[in-house]
């Protein structure tokens, strides 16, 4: 199985409509990557996607208001 880059993830969270709530979060990404989807950045590997967003959070790229999730745009790297 491929792994998905986490800027494919970021980019659907920031175009998702209507915006995903934090706690649908997980499944939302399972739904659209797949359920056993692996996923990795451009510093980690072999993330589920419960890692990925705890990873998007801890690095601030994943920001939550109100119940809803947020990419911080200005933290995201540029590599591909």
């Amino acid at each position: 199985m491929d792994s998905i880059h986490g800027h494919e993830v970021i980019t659907f969270i920031k175009e998702s409509k209507p915006q995903i709530s934090r706690h649908n979060l997980e499944i939302a990404i399972s739904k659209k990557f797949g359920s056993e989807s692996i996923f990795h950045t451009c510093v980690l590997n072999n993330l589920s996607a419960a890692d990925l967003i705890a990873f998007l959070e801890r690095a601030g790229k994943l920001v939550v208001r109100n119940g809803i999730s947020y990419i911080n745009s200005d933290l995201i790297c540029d590599d591909e």
